[in-house]
């Protein structure tokens, strides 16, 4: 739970990854699933900021990551 938000924050910033706010989304939606409260919010920030296309995309891949990766 923790390493996905740290993900989701890397993909919002650019740290190591190529920046993606929508990836940041995926990763942030996957640790929220799990309980995780600063993943919440900043999913929540992200989809504000989000076209609602990439919106769509993000959440199709969250829910990739989640199945592939979530315990």
């Amino acid at each position: 739970m923790g390493d996905q938000n740290n993900l989701g924050t890397m993909y919002a910033n650019g740290e190591g990854v190529p920046q993606s706010l929508k990836q940041a989304y995926a990763w942030w939606s996957v640790a929220a699933a799990s309980g995780h409260t600063k993943a919440k919010k900043n999913r929540d920030i992200a989809a504000k900021e989000l076209t609602p296309k990439s919106l769509s995309e993000g959440q199709a891949l969250a829910v990739e990551y989640f199945e592939k990766y979530s315990n």
